[in-house]
């Protein structure tokens, strides 16, 4: 990499780098990062016509030519990045069907598998266990109120016993030291149990109304919540889809090592089996969403609002050696241009530091050891 295009990079963010070996999936993430910075803000042209508006004696809003002009000018300045894409992810519970969240992410994650979690504590599962178990609390605390107003109706009657019979000091004192004291329990019980009410309350308007409610002080249930299901899927496909596969294994003993799988490439590849559609299936055990050629390939007609999902092949980033050690080559897709139809329109080139050679587009299919792919998106 050119020490000028290293120094300029540097000044836009503070990058960290030195003379060793850099991964190369790294790189390129601090390089889309540093671009992001880099690029202008995006300017809220109806905000801007706001601002610059005027107001006539009619109360209309009249937006001054200039304004207009520079907004549209300053907006189709700005440069997309085509490597900037979105995903749809969602984390469900399986015990309640619960959705924790689903939303849009800046990600390329093509991870479209159901996994399964039995560590995420669902939010509505919690409040759930919660109430389940309050219950059971005020149950038993109404059981004890009823109990200790029973001893205190009880003591009250033999001091009254007491008075029109001729009994020691010793004992109406111990009777009355005996009534003050179910009367602070009588109190506690009393408290206690109306805090709980009033908790439960709260916990079962949150889980009525807004699972994620804080509720601050209020202590919820500690149990665990069961299965939980969490998906990624594509939302936006970007102009260039980078995949990065990730080769680095953790053995028992906290040892990495390199995952030499080999990996067959596809020069043209189809990612709506990827992607999400207009519905979003919240249910824990389905996915995200399916498209409608798969859920019926016979009744589904073309649908323009689609987007297309076609990539092709433009470059492959492999490494060779250790998880440790190695070296990495780059093949890079050149289109030609020309008008012969007869003629080859593209050209595959492989890159190692100051070595460029042609090669055959079968070599680069069978590279096995692709670290990183670049595809590009056809019309």
């Amino acid at each position: 990499m050119p020490k000028d295009f290293i120094k300029s990079m540097g000044e836009k963010a503070n990058w960290v780098a030195s003379r060793n070996e850099q991964d190369a999936q790294e790189f390129f993430q601090m390089l889309m990062q540093t671009f992001q910075k880099a690029q202008p803000l995006p300017i809220n042209t109806f905000h801007s016509y706001l601002k610059n508006a005027q107001i006539s004696p009619e109360s209309s809003i009249t937006i001054p030519p200039s304004s207009s002009s520079s907004s549209t000018s300053s907006s189709s300045s700005r440069i997309k990045n085509p490597f900037y894409g979105l995903a749809a992810s969602k984390i469900a519970c399986v015990t309640c069907g619960y959705t924790a969240t689903c939303s849009i992410n800046d990600c390329l994650s093509t991870y479209t598998t159901i996994d399964q979690l039995d560590d995420f504590r669902c939010r509505k599962c919690i409040l759930n266990n919660s109430i389940f178990e309050n219950n059971l609390e005020i149950k038993n605390l109404s059981t004890k109120l009823k109990e200790t107003q029973d001893k205190k109706k009880s003591i009250d009657a033999q001091i009254l016993s007491t008075s029109s019979s001729e009994i020691d000091s010793k004992s109406k004192d111990s009777l009355i030291n005996k009534l003050a004291l179910i009367k602070k329990s009588l109190k506690k019980t009393q408290s206690s149990l109306q805090s709980l009410i009033q908790d439960n309350e709260k916990i079962k308007f949150a889980k009525d109304n807004d699972p994620e409610m804080n509720l601050g002080e209020i202590k919820l249930s500690k149990k665990l919540t069961g299965l939980s299901t969490r998906q990624t899927m594509i939302a936006r496909l970007p102009q260039v889809l980078c995949l990065h596969l990730n080769r680095s294994i953790f053995t028992s003993t906290g040892d990495t090592i390199k995952n030499d799988c080999r990996v067959i490439l596809n020069p043209v590849l189809d990612m709506s089996p990827y992607l999400t559609t207009g519905h979003l299936d919240t249910r824990p055990l389905y996915p995200i969403s399916q498209t409608p050629q798969l859920n019926h390939p016979k009744k589904a007609a073309p649908n323009p609002l689609l987007q297309s999902s076609n990539f092709q092949l433009s470059a492959v980033v492999s490494h060779i050696g250790s998880h440790n050690s190695g070296h990495y080559f780059t093949y890079k897709r050149i289109p030609y241009d020309n008008q012969d139809d007869k003629s080859p329109s593209y050209q595959w080139f492989r890159v190692s530091d100051s070595d460029f050679a042609a090669v055959d587009e079968s070599t680069v299919l069978n590279v096995g050891n692709s670290f990183m792919l670049f595809y590009t998106k056809l019309p």
